[in-house]
């Protein structure tokens, strides 16, 4: 009996140590990403704000040219 006792807790070892394993790799792999998430929604924030300021841009010299003929 003590025997399949041995078995079974050796087995429990095994197998806890290969989700520790699991584990880890999962916290890294989520940290990748993170790091990947943080770093695409900043460049699309400055990619989205250059756009909009050259999308402004037109419109304020357009603006200040339909001033300037009115005088």
């Amino acid at each position: 009996m003590q025997s399949k006792n041995g078995v079974v807790v050796g087995m429990l070892e095994a197998i806890e140590a290969k989700l520790c394993g699991l584990e880890s790799d999962t916290k890294a792999a989520e940290a990748t990403a993170q790091k990947e998430y943080n770093s695409l929604m900043t460049k699309s924030k400055v990619d989205k704000a250059s756009k909009n300021s050259m999308q402004l841009s037109p419109i304020s010299t357009s603006s200040s040219q339909v001033a300037l003929s009115r005088r």
